[in-house]
């Protein structure tokens, strides 16, 4: 899962050990500099994060709802939006099954953060 720094640990609480995440808030700790300069490109819908998604390919990307650039472009790109609240969206890769957290069943799934 792509995911904003500030959802990583959420994301690895919830979904583990199904999902990875691409960075949570260890960033200073644990990512290269490299690897921070990518996520903020994602997050921000730059020509350099698009061209990173597309090569990750991954399977599930969760962003803020500000990352209009990144959502237009999965859109566009073979992923689906799953969840969408007034702070986030979840995008899935068309060809896996929508995410929903352990413990929680399809018609009662819990709302990422709002």
């Amino acid at each position: 899962m792509v995911t904003f720094f500030d959802w990583g640990e959420y994301a690895i609480w919830h979904l583990q050990p199904r999902v990875r995440v691409s960075m949570d808030g260890r960033r200073e700790t644990v990512y290269s500099e490299q690897r921070i300069a990518l996520n903020k490109a994602i997050v921000n819908g730059t020509a350099e994060g698009l061209r990173t998604l597309a090569a990750w390919r991954p399977e599930y990307v969760w962003l803020p709802a500000t990352s209009v650039a990144a959502k237009n472009w999965l859109a566009g790109n073979g992923y689906r939006l799953d969840t969408e609240t007034s702070r986030s969206f979840i995008a899935v890769r068309d060809d896996v099954p929508g995410l929903v957290p352990a413990g929680a069943s399809a018609v009662n799934r819990p709302c990422f953060p709002e």
